[in-house]
């Protein structure tokens, strides 16, 4: 609710300012009124999709990018892989998610729930997921986190337990920060 108000704030000030263009990422704001914006200033949409403005928007295709993290795991020989969410109702997470379990599919893996854990796309949640699986004795031998905040989370959780990356379980996070390789 007071997310969705301050970006209504801010846009009734840049549309008073009279800003040449502006570029709206990862916004909650909804399709109409980014359409509405798209009538008055140039607008580029990053990281979603807007029925009407798809040549003004940049987004990924997260299905195929959580298909293609899954598979490298795979094809490295990882049955267990966990995923860690971004939240069930992040649609970035979803398509993730989705990519994952068309990956595990594809390799013969079953789908087993527990080796899915809940995130919310902040590091703090990658290190509690990491720290809930290890505590009740999940067995997993990769991690794939919906975001690479997670991942590093996840990392750290790992690091303070003396478990080793790449060398005792492989991680993989999604966004490409330019700080995360492992």
């Amino acid at each position: 609710h007071s997310q969705k108000s301050e970006e209504r704030r801010v846009l009734d000030v840049l549309r008073g300012r009279r800003v040449d263009a502006l570029i709206v990422v990862g916004s909650s704001l909804p399709d109409a009124l980014l359409l509405e914006l798209a009538k008055e200033t140039a607008l580029v949409v990053v990281g979603r999709r807007v029925v009407g403005l798809e040549a003004q928007c940049i987004f990924l295709n997260n299905v195929q990018g959580g298909l293609e993290a899954t598979a490298h795991l795979t094809a490295l020989g990882h049955r267990r892989i966990v995923f860690v969410t971004g939240g069930n109702n992040h649609p970035d997470s979803t398509e993730r998610f989705l990519g994952y379990c068309t990956a595990l599919d594809t390799a013969g893996i079953p789908f087993d729930p527990q080796l899915v854990v809940e995130g919310d796309f902040n590091e703090q949640s990658g290190l509690m997921a990491v720290d809930t699986l290890l505590s009740q004795g999940v067995r997993f031998t990769a991690l794939f986190a919906a975001n690479d905040q997670m991942a590093c989370g996840a990392r750290l959780a790992l690091y303070r337990r003396g478990i080793r990356v790449p060398d005792d379980i492989s991680l993989i996070g999604f966004d490409d920060l330019k700080h995360v390789l492992y």
